[in-house]
């Protein structure tokens, strides 16, 4: 395997919802601790706290308008606005209303008000106090305000809310007188100046009058103009009839032979008096002799009397022509003379209107100054005599609702609320502690959360158990071969085996870790007394130069030649290798203390060691330095088969594992995956069931007896992939038997 082409793999809503789970189920009792201390001391408080009573009182704000003077936009707020009714939401608790309350009442003299304070105390100090215990808030898209009061005792808390609402409703009245008073002083004020300036207006009205000779110019200018109407008329008249008499004369003047019959022809002669009159002779002469017609004969002498008359009259008719005629003439010139005169009366009235008019504009303006003053003037002693008559009345602007009443209960501490809020509360810091600590911990807890975060499988995870200590290492799978550490050793070397079946040249595996204290030492050593009980002939190799401790453990009281002695050619393998007294395991230690271990591990003679050792020995495991300490383990990784890095679970940090393959990379190595050590057994494995946990799965055989043979359950998750992983020790060896 690659490590240039393994990526970590992308984590999943699965994989973090399992993760934080785990990381909830390990801190259990974190969190069942902060809920029980929450649970405490919120029980505590609740019963500590003092119990506190809410008096509750609501009033109504009403519409009242009030206007000083009768002129527009002159009125005082319209009291349905939210801005008024948030202005009287803030008064009613403001400073001075509650020092008013204070004071007025007496209420600093009582050791029931406000009990938590130490006597004596100042009234700032007691109105502050008091103000946290008050609270108005209008009630949304009404005209309605809630007023609380909250007292340890219920009666005072009552109490309170009765004073707020009277205070109130006292301050707001002699608000009100005040404004009333202050209103009647600037009335009075006012009317006394418009009245002086009312009496000039009116003297120098008096004095233009007496001026301009004239009292009722108005009436005078009325009479102008209806004079002018009749003249009008009169002169319109004249000059329509000197107009037809006119023609007419013309007429007249136009007949050569002044013939009777030519002047009766004329509108003016045959209208005149006497033509009008013997034409009405003539009428009534000519009807009687028609009656006369009827009865005689033309020769009878009443008929021919008649008719003699008539003839008469009709002389007469002409000579009544020619006296209207010359009638016509004089009429005519008495016309013209009337037409003229008529004319020069209108011309003499018209120049009298225009000097009345010219007199008239400053007049109208003395006679408007005059009603305006006037009007004014009237206005202010109206209002004068309504303030007077309003200054007894005790008008508020709010209606009480409610009354405050005698509390039954108190509001305060709710107990069941506050356990509830406080476990609550225990609960989440509880877990927020959990989730931060997880956040904060940059290690693997699994090796699912390992296998993600570095792209690479688990070959083993070995449990942390009492059996490993530092004097059994070396002997874990002799002395304790039924411990769940030994089987997953050996699960180890059956991931290890399965790799050598695609690649059969993986023989040589080397063990390292990222920092120190990983266990890495313990896992060659276990590792490959596992590969010698397997029946292989195994060199364990200690190339740990600068801290080997693997010789140590075998050999602890004797002097040992290695590693370092072949590299700097002193000895050569047949003389360093030992057996180690457990069959088929041969030990290769560090060797002489080396001044420079890099250089001797740079050296070709290295290579040559292990090709010549890999020629003697079916399996090679090489235990070497940590890879951030020092870079011998990268001298070393390029001729291993397999890299194995040892991972100490919950205390190797994940980024320096991950730096750790970066830099394996560099040296063209080729790691086949991670063993996942000291395991806690105490939180369970989550890699197996409960019934199939490695701390139990022995136990169990061992209680009910031997059974038929055959392989042994495989585990749900422990290594590599799916087909590789979950061997068991028994398993294996009967498959390699």
């Amino acid at each position: 395997m690659d490590i240039s082409a393994q990526q970590p793999l992308p984590a999943t809503f699965g994989s973090d919802l399992k993760a934080t789970l785990r990381a909830l189920r390990r801190k259990a009792w974190l969190i069942a601790l902060c809920t029980l201390a929450a649970g405490f001391l919120g029980a505590l408080y609740a019963y500590r706290s003092p119990k506190i009573y809410s008096s509750q009182a609501i009033i109504q704000i009403e519409q009242e308008e009030q206007r000083v003077l009768k002129i527009e936009k002159l009125a005082s707020d319209d009291l349905k606005t939210q801005e008024v009714l948030s202005t009287i939401e803030q008064n009613l608790t403001s400073p001075e209303l509650l020092l008013r309350v204070i004071e007025v009442n007496n209420l600093n003299k009582s050791s029931a008000f406000l009990p938590e304070l130490r006597r004596p105390v100042s009234s700032g100090d007691m109105q502050e106090a008091l103000a946290r215990h008050i609270s108005s808030k209008v009630r949304r898209g009404t005209r309605l305000i809630d007023i609380k009061v909250e007292e340890r005792s219920p009666g005072m808390a009552q109490q309170v809310a009765q004073m707020l609402l009277r205070e109130f409703e006292r301050q707001g009245i002699e608000a009100r007188t005040e404004n009333l008073k202050l209103a009647h002083d600037f009335l009075l004020r006012e009317a006394d100046r418009l009245k002086d300036k009312l009496a000039s207006s009116e003297e120098t009205l008096q004095s233009y009058r007496e001026a301009s000779k004239t009292l009722s110019l108005a009436d005078k200018q009325n009479i102008t103009v209806e004079k002018l109407k009749d003249l009008n008329l009169k002169v319109t008249e004249a000059k329509a009839t000197r107009l037809k008499l006119e023609s007419d004369n013309a007429l007249v003047a136009q007949l050569s032979d002044k013939s009777p019959r030519g002047l009766l022809a004329i509108p003016s002669v045959a209208t005149s008096a006497p033509v009008l009159e013997m034409k009405k002779t003539i009428g009534d002469r000519q009807g009687q002799l028609a009656i006369l017609a009827q009865r005689y004969k033309p020769e009878h002498p009443r008929y021919a009397a008649a008719q003699s008359e008539l003839d008469e009259l009709i002389a007469g008719l002409d000579q009544a022509a020619i006296k209207g005629a010359q009638m016509l003439s004089t009429q005519y010139q008495g016309a013209v003379d009337t037409e003229r005169k008529l004319e020069q009366a209108l011309t003499d009235l018209e120049k009298a209107a225009l000097e009345l008019t010219r007199i008239s504009i400053p007049y109208n303006v003395l006679n408007r100054d005059v009603e305006s003053d006037r009007v004014l003037y009237e206005s202010v002693l109206a209002r004068l005599k309504e303030i007077d008559l309003t200054r007894g009345v005790t008008q508020t602007p709010f209606r009480i609702v409610a009354r405050p009443q005698l509390p039954q209960r108190p509001v305060r501490p709710n107990k069941l609320q506050i356990l509830e809020l406080s476990i609550f509360g225990g609960l989440a810091l509880g877990i927020g502690l959990t989730l931060l600590s997880m956040l904060m911990d940059g290690s693997c807890r699994t090796a699912d959360e390992a296998e993600r975060r570095l792209g690479i499988p688990a070959l083993a995870i070995i449990p942390k158990c009492r059996e490993m200590t530092a004097s059994t290492d070396g002997s874990l799978l002799i002395k304790h071969p039924d411990s769940a550490a030994a089987e997953a050793f050996r699960g180890l070397r059956t991931s290890l085996t399965l790799l050598g079946k695609t690649d059969p040249a993986r023989r040589m595996f080397l063990f390292t870790s990222a920092i120190p204290s990983e266990g890495k030492s313990s896992c060659a050593i276990n590792c490959a007394t596992a590969f010698a009980q397997q029946g292989l002939k195994t060199l364990l190799i200690d190339a740990d130069l600068r801290l080997p401790v693997i010789g140590r453990n075998f050999f602890p009281d004797q002097p040992l030649l290695g590693l370092a002695d072949i590299l700097a050619g002193t000895k050569g393998l047949d003389e360093t290798a030992r057996a180690t007294g457990i069959e088929n395991l041969f030990l290769l230690c560090a060797g002489s203390r080396a001044m420079a271990p890099a250089e001797l591990l740079a050296r070709d003679s290295l290579g040559m060691l292990l090709k010549q050792a890999s020629n003697t020995y079916d399996r090679i495991v090489i235990d070497s330095a940590p890879i951030h300490s020092v870079a011998d383990t990268l001298l070393l990784a390029c001729h291993a088969d397999a890299v194995c890095l040892v991972i100490s679970a919950t205390h190797t940090p994940a980024d320096a594992v991950l730096r750790a393959l970066r830099k394996l990379a560099t040296a063209a190595s080729k790691p086949v995956g991670f063993v996942f050590n000291r395991v806690s057994l105490r939180r369970g494995l989550d890699y197996y069931d409960n019934r199939y946990s490695l701390a139990g799965y022995g136990e169990a055989r061992a209680k009910h007896g031997p059974r038929h043979t055959m392989p042994a359950p495989l585990p749900k998750r422990l290594s590599m992939s799916e087909n590789t992983r979950g061997l068991t020790g028994n398993g294996e060896e009967r498959a390699s038997g």
